[in-house]
Formats: structure tokens, C-alpha cells, sequence
């Protein structure tokens, strides 16, 4: 008979909180999606009436407390969240990276392709279901995971589709994770989240190395930085002022050859004038990154950039010095390429920074203990010497 009364209980429960009618925050009853001392209140009766759970109200409170919570994206719109976020798909290869740092993983209910892809990197993607292209989501199958928030990019996916998603009450959360700007990113999804302490971890280690090298380079006048030539995809297409790769060139202490450049590409001519010191050759992660164990695509492809005729008198060929680096040390794990950058423009100067073994305690530190970085990945080519 008690077994009988107790589901009597639940199911009475259960439909006097059917009958309550809130907007898309819990509580929220006029719409504004802010929780007022009045709507609190009116929880707190609803409970003790039994007709919502010490959970549910416990949620209301939290919410009272702590939202809205505003940020600036970075398409520079100031963006509201007004209740824990809870589901989130995640768009770019970068964004389950972010995730992982602030410990909130288990958030992420879908994936695009070329996140679910990357097993090695991060081998709960394979389980999600995907979503498509990160540059062009699948927006019904979006929808169908009814997330709180997708996690993106600035630039992609379209404002189309983020109208579309924000019909279905789906938020888009627009976040750039590469060089310096990446700790900035870190800090506000980590505010979003409710992982202020996560992010404040990251931020702190980030910055403790990058602070080193910006001690040592500030003081290096024009003489002293190499002019370099960075590369982006094909051949004299480049990186200018602002571009993940001229943060950290410059950071490092180096001379972007193309900073002032309008437009990204180069004229060989113009890169002969110039006579750069150092070539950079941005690699994507199809070549290079912590899934590749074979070097022979870099060796080739380097091997190509110094057997261009056109460049045979240049310093940076003549003396062999070209170096290529691969796309995941220019987002979240910038400030590793900002220390190789270093130690190749700079080598007297940072010495004593094992650039390998602090790569090393990141991956352990933030990605998890399963990570080494001895027996998985080619990041840069040629291998740096162990210091």
C-alpha cells in the first residue's frame, strides 16, 4: 500500500508542474527571461506547495544569483545568458580543446565532421553525433539535439543560420581561440560556463610563458629581430598585421616582412627584395598535429620552399633556415608556437625553455594524463633539438 501512495505522490507532483507555465528560463513567467525577487518568491510558494522539486527551485535561485551574465563575442556583440548553459554543439576543430580546458566536456551533446574526425585528439568526438560541416551545419540536426548554445568561430558559420538556430531558441556563442586573443576567448566562455576558476588555470600557465618571452624581445631593437616571411597555405600567400601568426611572430621578437602589406598575396619579386631572415611555413593538420607520426609530407614540403629557384639567394634559404609549424599551435596552445617561434629567431636568448616538455605538462595539465607527446605528434619540422 505505501509503494502505491508514493507513486500516487510522484504522479501529483508530476502534474501540478506540467500545469506551470514558464517562459524559456525556469521561473521566468513574464517573458523577460530575468528572474525577479517577486518571480523567486513565487517559486519558493510553488514549492512549499508542493508543485515544483527543492531542485527546481534550487535552480531558480542559482539563476536569481547569477544571471544574466553579459560578454562580448567576437564579432564585438554584446551577448546575454540568462540561464546555465547546460547542451552545447560545438563548431571547429578548436572549440572541444576549449572545452576540455575548463573541464566541460560533458556539456557537449554534438559535434561537427571534422571534429568527429580527430579520435586521436579527442576520442569522446567519435561517440556524438555530428551536425555536418563546421562552416555549414546541418541546422535541423542541430535543432534536434536541442542544445542551449552553439559554440563557434567569429567569422563562420553564416548570420543565416544563426537566425535560424535563435528561431528554435538555440543561442550562438561566437569565440576566436588563436594566439593571444586566445586566453581573452578562454576567459569569457569560462564566465559563460561558470568555469571562472578553469579558466583563470589556463590564462595563468599562458601567461607565465608568454610574459618570459615578452620580457626578452621588448627590449630587442629593429636591428635585432629577424625579418620573416611567413607562409600560409600556398605558396606567397601570407599573414598580416593582426593574423594569428603575426601575433606570435611578432611577440617572439620577429619582423613580419608582409605587416604592412595590403592584402595576403605576395609577389615572389617583393619576397626577394625583402631577403627574409627566417621563412615560416603554416601547415594544416592534415600534415602535422598530434595524429601524425610520419614526417616524410613536411620533409617534402619544405624540401619544395628551399628548391624554389626564385628564392635560391635568399638569407633564409642560403642558410636552411625555414621551419614549419602545425595549425593546432595557433589557437589554444598558441603560446607553444609563440616559444618555438622564439627559440628559432632567438635561439641564444631562450635557451633555457624546453619549448617540448612544456607542450608536455599543458597536454597533461589540461587535456588529460593519456597525452605524450613523445609517442604521439609531429608539430614542427625540422624536430626541435632537445635543450
Amino acid at each position: 500500500m505505501r509503494r502505491y501512495r508514493g507513486i500516487a505522490l510522484v504522479i501529483l507532483v508530476v502534474l501540478a508542474t506540467a500545469s506551470i507555465v514558464w517562459g524559456t528560463v525556469p521561473g521566468d513567467q513574464n517573458g523577460d527571461n530575468i528572474i525577479s525577487q517577486s518571480e523567486l518568491l513565487n517559486a519558493e510558494n510553488l514549492s512549499k506547495d508542493a508543485k515544483i522539486t527543492e531542485d527546481q527551485l534550487e535552480e531558480i535561485r542559482h539563476i536569481r544569483e547569477a544571471y544574466p551574465r553579459t560578454l562580448v563575442d567576437a564579432i564585438n556583440r554584446t551577448i546575454m545568458i540568462y540561464k546555465p548553459v547546460k547542451r552545447i554543439v560545438v563548431l571547429g576543430a578548436f572549440t572541444p580543446e576549449a572545452m576540455r580546458i575548463l573541464n566541460a566536456s560533458d556539456k557537449i551533446v554534438g559535434v561537427d565532421t571534422s571534429i568527429a574526425a580527430l579520435t586521436d585528439l579527442y576520442p569522446e568526438a567519435g561517440k556524438l553525433p555530428t551536425v555536418g560541416k563546421w562552416n555549414e551545419p546541418d541546422i535541423e540536426a542541430i535543432i534536434k539535439l536541442e542544445p542551449d548554445t552553439v559554440l563557434t568561430y567569429g567569422g563562420t558559420p553564416s548570420q543565416d543560420v544563426e537566425e535560424k538556430l535563435k528561431a528554435s531558441n538555440i543561442q550562438m556563442l561566437r569565440l576566436n581561440f588563436y594566439s593571444e586573443i586566445a586566453p581573452q576567448s578562454l576567459e569569457k566562455l569560462g564566465y559563460a560556463l561558470e568555469k571562472e576558476k578553469e579558466a583563470k588555470e589556463y590564462i595563468d600557465f599562458v601567461n607565465k610563458y608568454l610574459d618570459i618571452i615578452k620580457s626578452r624581445t621588448e627590449k630587442l631593437s629593429d636591428a635585432e629581430k629577424p625579418k620573416v616571411f611567413v607562409e600560409s597555405w600556398k605558396p606567397y600567400y601570407t599573414q598580416t598585421i593582426g593574423d594569428s601568426v603575426d601575433l606570435a611572430c611578432r611577440c617572439a621578437g620577429g619582423s613580419n616582412i608582409a605587416v604592412n602589406f595590403e592584402g595576403r598575396q605576395l609577389d615572389p619579386e617583393w619576397v626577394i627584395e625583402q631577403n627574409p631572415d627566417i621563412i615560416l611555413k603554416y601547415v594544416s593538420s592534415e600534415n602535422a598535429g598530434y595524429s601524425i607520426t610520419n614526417s616524410s609530407k613536411l620533409a617534402a614540403i619544405r624540401d619544395e620552399i628551399l628548391n624554389r629557384k626564385e628564392l635560391a639567394t635568399v638569407a633564409a634559404v642560403e642558410n636552411k633556415n625555414v621551419h614549419l609549424f602545425c595549425t593546432e599551435l595557433m589557437y589554444l596552445r598558441g603560446f607553444v608556437g609563440t616559444i618555438y617561434f622564439a627559440k628559432w629567431f632567438h635561439p641564444d636568448l631562450f635557451e633555457d625553455l624546453d619549448v617540448q616538455a612544456i607542450h608536455q605538462e599543458y597536454m597533461t595539465k589540461f587535456m588529460g594524463p593519456d597525452y605524450d607527446l613523445k609517442e604521439h605528434g609531429i608539430f614542427v619540422f625540422p624536430p626541435q633539438e632537445v635543450s
